[in-house]
């Protein structure tokens, strides 16, 4: 069987919608659209076309359970069938002109397929996927778990599963644990956070430090500028303190040859003996500082 055409005229969000799936060389079609654009609606119209909209079908949100209606266009090699599906429970087959059609019209397009063997071949969502998926690595027979291993080509699954079964719980568990990895991570990421909590420095904090650099600058500039003037009078006071004795020196022999001068004068009133005491006391040519 091939669907041709699919007509949502009142079903879901759908009013007189159809979806055309032309024959193609490559004859498979992909339909896409955002979440909430109806591509799950879409995949339960087509089960319920086929096999009878359900009693409480959850798409009637906007048209009522009565005005609930779908249609297609099926082929099955040269044949091809144009019918609508209402919701009622008698005749609910008609074709576009409204003539009802027989119960049994078809069933040479399912081959025989119930509703639950296309739901679970064709029509699987999200859920049930991993649902059976599920069912089937739990599998707790081994012949079960044989039989799907010869079917699939897959030898060794249910010894693969319970390896990676146990990786996982070594990982992570519900139940907090020093042993699994994720609650070592976990606990080293708290230790990092509160480091970082540490040693981050808050904007008060940190303009109040600003400030007393701020103060602690202005005091070393002081200070620079009060050891530099310390200095240079240092300087000052210890070239004083090198030349201080030579002045002294000098003081002391200029007073000293002042002294011997006068009393050479009073004492020698002979003035032969005065001239011959002031050539004693005269200074030398070479050295100035010397008494003769």
């Amino acid at each position: 069987m091939r669907l041709r055409r699919l007509d949502l005229d009142r079903f879901g969000l759908f009013t007189d919608r159809s979806i055309d799936l032309p024959p193609a060389t490559v004859d498979f079609h992909l339909v896409v659209g955002p979440n909430e654009a109806g591509k799950s609606t879409l995949r339960a119209a087509v089960s319920e076309l086929l096999f009878g909209i359900d009693v409480r079908s959850p798409y009637n949100f906007l048209h009522d359970y009565r005005e609930l209606r779908l249609g297609a266009l099926l082929e099955q090699g040269a044949e091809r069938l144009e019918l609508v599906r209402l919701k009622r429970n008698k005749q609910p087959l008609v074709d576009r002109a409204g003539a009802p059609l027989p119960d049994g019209v078809l069933a040479p397009f399912l081959g025989g397929v119930d509703k639950e063997f296309f739901r679970r071949m064709f029509g699987l969502d999200h859920a049930g996927l991993a649902q059976g998926g599920d069912a089937i690595l739990n599998a707790k027979e081994d012949v079960s778990r044989m039989l799907f291993e010869a079917s699939s080509g897959l030898s060794g699954l249910g010894e693969l599963r319970g390896h990676l079964e146990e990786e996982a719980k070594s990982l992570w568990d519900r139940r907090k644990s020093r042993d699994r990895v994720y609650y070592q991570a976990l606990e080293r990421y708290e230790q990092a956070l509160d480091e970082l909590k540490a040693a981050t420095v808050r904007p008060v904090q940190w303009k109040r430090a600003k400030e007393q650099v701020d103060v602690t600058q202005a005091a070393q500039r002081t200070a620079d500028e009060a050891l530099h003037a310390l200095a240079l009078e240092v300087a000052r006071l210890e070239r004083i303190r090198r030349v201080a004795p030579h002045l002294q020196k000098r003081a002391e022999l200029l007073a000293h040859g002042e002294e011997v001068a006068v009393a050479v004068e009073l004492e020698n009133e002979d003035r032969p003996q005065q001239t011959c005491q002031k050539n004693r006391l005269r200074p030398s040519r070479r050295h100035p500082s010397r008494l003769q």
